[in-house]
């Protein structure tokens, strides 16, 4: 990953210009966060994104798309991150052995804490994208 960001793929940002989103026809510069997709890629740029990532990413945002962070997950590893808003609209059940959820509290274990056969066994990371001051511990 490291040397995919040395060689930058994307060109000069200078050169990236503020254009309509195709999806949903909102003006955007580098990517619509609400449909997930490049927008104003300079011609000439390398289309980019990241190899597959060694796990499931989910996403789950309590804010505004354009005020959240982990969006630039999913337009980046659009076939492993997906953004769920909260309160979910349908039930998602996640397996406490294989998922780790990201997220402070005083409980909460540092990801080097854990062990390797620990690690071994994540296949899904819950991301709270919230604001953190309005969340509730």
């Amino acid at each position: 990953m490291d040397g995919y960001l040395r060689a930058k793929p994307w060109g000069d940002l200078a050169l990236w210009k503020r254009c309509q989103c195709p999806g949903c026809g909102v003006a955007h510069r580098f990517y619509c966060p609400n449909c997930r997709l490049l927008v104003g890629e300079p011609s000439g740029a390398q289309s980019f994104s990241a190899d597959p990532l060694p796990l499931r990413v989910e996403v789950v945002l309590r804010d505004d798309p354009s005020k959240a962070t982990g969006v630039h997950a999913a337009v980046l590893a659009p076939e492993s991150v997906t953004v769920r808003n909260f309160p979910f609209e349908e039930s998602v059940a996640y397996d406490p052995a294989s998922t780790a959820v990201v997220f402070p509290s005083p409980s909460a274990v540092a990801i080097n804490e854990l062990r390797p056969e620990e690690l071994d066994s994540l296949k899904t990371l819950v991301i709270v994208d919230s604001k953190w001051t309005k969340t509730v511990h």
